[in-house]
């Protein structure tokens, strides 16, 4: 965007993960449609608030907006944004080949007094980020990797969109 500082403050009206998804146990696809829940490793807090928080982050971090507000804020918004997680499990299909999934849809808004005018940006981002190990702790390390570079190719969309 043009202005060094930013254009606009934003604020997540909404940030959704698909209830395949949603549990606080990590999920693995272990077969063409068949996926388990991890009954030993899981989010601390569900899913969508484990994702919001970073993406909240970066986004603040971009120097797309003059500001990111935070949910209950006092800050007038005049573009909002709209997630939505489709896929978040451990590809475990293959064991000598695991890999980390992260599906995500960024819809951006202009907005006026608070209500949706324009999509200004409107993308599905997808990354499929390949494991060392075959281990909880590894597929959530593929999809910290995952979702920074879905953030780093948002904020490039971001740095062109007016």
């Amino acid at each position: 965007m043009s202005s060094p500082q930013g254009n606009g403050v934003l604020t997540i009206r909404s940030f959704e993960v698909s209830p395949l998804f949603a549990s606080q146990s990590l999920v693995y696809r272990i077969g063409a449609e068949t996926y388990e829940h991890d009954p030993y490793a899981g989010f601390i807090v569900s899913p969508d608030r484990a994702l919001e928080i970073p993406v909240r982050a970066y986004l603040r971090n971009s120097g797309a907006f003059r500001g990111v507000a935070e949910p209950g804020s006092l800050l007038q918004a005049d573009r909002l944004l709209e997630v939505r997680v489709s896929e978040l499990y451990g590809d475990l299909r293959t064991p000598s080949k695991p890999v980390a999934v992260l599906s995500m849809r960024f819809i951006f808004f202009q907005a006026e007094k608070g209500k949706p005018t324009v999509p200004s940006l409107d993308k599905n981002y997808t990354r499929r980020v390949e494991l060392q190990e075959n281990t909880a702790a590894s597929v959530v390390a593929g999809w910290n990797k995952a979702l920074a570079e879905i953030m780093g190719e948002v904020a490039s969309e971001l740095a062109v969109v007016k």
